[in-house]
C-alpha cells in the first residue's frame, strides 16, 4: 500500500475551495490510478474538513478515523493562477489541525494499515512545527523494507529558515529511495546549483533515484550515473495546481506495479516508462481546475502504458 503523511488543506481558487495539500493529493492520484492508498494526517471537524473526508471517501483513500474531527480549523492556501496557468500561493497554517500532529499520532495512523510498502513525505509540512519534527522522527524510524519517496515541494512564503529546512530534507534523503525536486525547489534549497549538481548531492547522501521536473521543459531521472529525459507534452493548462503531486502519485503507482523494493536497481526501460506515465498523468491533471488527477480507466494513454507492466 502507498501511504502519504503530512498536511491536508483547501486550495481557494476563484472563491471556490478544493481539497488539497501535497500528501493528500498524492494519495488521491495513486488511488485513481488503481493503487491502494492511505492518507495519515489530522483532519478538522469544520466544513472544509468534511469536504476533505468526502474526497478521501470518493477516491477510496483509506484514513485513520482517530485523526479526524480535530478541534482546530483546516489549513488553507489562496491560489492565484497567471495567464500561463502557473500558480502562486498564500498559506494559512497558524493553529490548524494538520500542523499540530505528533509522532505518536502518525504511528497510530499506521497501526490500521496492514501492508505499508511505500511512504510519501514532504511538502510544507517539513517546514512547520510540530509536524515537521514529528514526520522526520517517524520516517527515520521506519522498518528497513519500507520504500520512501521524498518531495520537498518548497514554498518560500512558508519556509523562513531555508538552511534548517535543507538540513532536514538531507537527513530524510538519506532514508529515501526516490527524491523529486522541481526547478523551484532547487532554486530555493541549492541556489546556483545545476540539475546535475543537485543530483550529485543526492547521490552523495545515498539516494539512488533523483527526479527533477521543470514544467514545460520536461523532466529528468538520475540513477547511478544514468540520466533519462522525458519532454513535456505541449498543452494549454487551466492551471498547474497539483501537477507535481499527480506526477508523484503516478511514480509511486508504477513502483508498486513493478514490485519495487528499497535496494532494487531500476532498469533503463522501467525508468523511461515511469517518466512517460507520470508526465501523461500530470499533463491530464493540468487540463482541469485545481488538483484533479486522472482516473486510469478514463485515460487511454495511461491505460496503454500501464498495460505494459503485465
Amino acid at each position: 500500500m502507498i501511504v502519504t503523511v503530512g498536511e491536508s488543506l483547501v486550495d481557494i481558487i476563484g472563491g471556490k475551495a478544493f481539497p488539497g495539500g501535497s500528501p493528500l493529493n498524492v494519495a488521491a492520484a495513486s488511488s485513481r490510478l488503481d493503487s491502494s492508498a492511505a492518507y495519515v494526517g489530522r483532519i478538522s471537524s469544520d466544513s472544509y474538513g468534511k469536504q476533505i473526508l468526502d474526497m478521501l471517501i470518493d477516491d477510496i483513500v483509506f484514513f485513520e478515523p482517530r485523526l479526524c474531527n480535530a478541534a482546530e480549523r483546516t489549513s488553507s492556501a489562496m491560489a492565484v493562477a497567471n495567464e500561463k496557468g502557473d500558480v502562486s500561493y498564500t498559506f494559512d497554517f497558524d493553529g490548524t489541525a494538520s500542523v499540530n500532529v505528533t509522532a505518536s499520532q502518525i504511528r497510530s495512523g499506521f497501526e490500521s494499515i496492514a501492508d505499508l510498502q511505500f511512504l510519501f513525505a514532504g511538502s510544507v509540512s517539513l517546514a512547520l512545527e510540530p509536524c515537521g519534527t514529528s514526520i522526520e522522527e517517524v520516517v527515520l524510524g521506519l522498518d528497513e523494507d519500507v520504500v520512501v519517496m521524498l518531495d520537498p515541494n518548497v514554498r518560500t512564503s512558508v519556509s523562513s529558515d531555508m538552511s534548517s529546512l535543507r538540513a532536514r530534507i538531507e537527513r530524510l534523503a538519506v532514508r529515501a529511495s526516490v527524491v523529486r525536486f522541481s526547478s523551484d525547489d532547487i532554486a530555493a534549497l541549492y541556489p546556483g546549483f545545476s540539475d546535475e549538481q543537485t543530483a550529485g548531492r543526492m547521490s552523495e547522501l545515498g539516494v539512488k533515484n533523483t527526479i527533477i521536473t521543470r514544467g514545460s521543459k520536461g523532466s529528468s531521472w538520475y540513477a547511478d550515473g544514468r540520466v533519462f529525459f522525458e519532454p513535456a507534452i505541449a498543452v494549454k493548462p487551466v492551471d498547474t495546481v497539483g501537477c507535481g503531486d499527480t506526477f508523484d502519485g503516478a511514480v509511486l503507482h508504477c513502483l508498486e506495479r513493478i514490485g519495487f523494493c528499497r535496494r532494487d536497481e531500476l532498469s533503463d526501460e522501467n525508468i523511461r516508462r515511469i517518466l512517460r506515465f507520470a508526465t501523461v498523468a500530470a499533463t491530464e491533471n493540468c487540463l482541469k481546475a485545481g488538483c484533479n488527477p486522472p482516473h486510469l480507466c478514463d485515460s487511454e494513454g495511461l491505460e496503454k502504458i500501464d498495460s505494459l507492466w503485465n
